[in-house]
């Protein structure tokens, strides 16, 4: 999908693109968006090739404590109208405006929950 998407010179990427690059679903005015749940797998499978000792369940508890530390934590101090935006996918069962502090986006006909 990576290849059918107009990247603008400015968009902020993350590094390394050979682990967040197949996480781009597409962009928006001049973000990148990636999926939340794609971020998560492509770390686990990182986290599992380096270490092919590291069960399943705890290559996935190390991804999502790099994802809230590393990714997550880092976006909110980058403060320019082009950096990426972390989207999860809103499932039909979810609650979309239950009041809490997400937002949401409608993103290739889907609910997006930006992250």
């Amino acid at each position: 999908m990576v290849n059918q998407i107009n990247f603008k010179e400015d968009m902020i990427k993350l590094e390394p693109s050979s682990i967040y690059d197949n996480a781009i679903i597409g962009t928006l005015d001049n973000s990148i968006l990636y999926d939340y749940d794609k971020i998560i797998y492509a770390l686990t499978s990182d986290f599992m090739i380096n270490d092919r000792n590291l069960l399943y369940d705890d290559a996935l508890m190390d991804a999502l404590e790099w994802y809230d530390y590393n990714i997550s934590r880092s976006l909110d101090y980058i403060q320019t109208n082009n950096k990426p935006i972390i989207l999860k996918k809103a499932y039909e069962d979810e609650t979309l405006f239950d009041g809490d502090e997400n937002e949401f986006i409608k993103f290739n006909n889907e609910f997006w929950i930006i992250m």
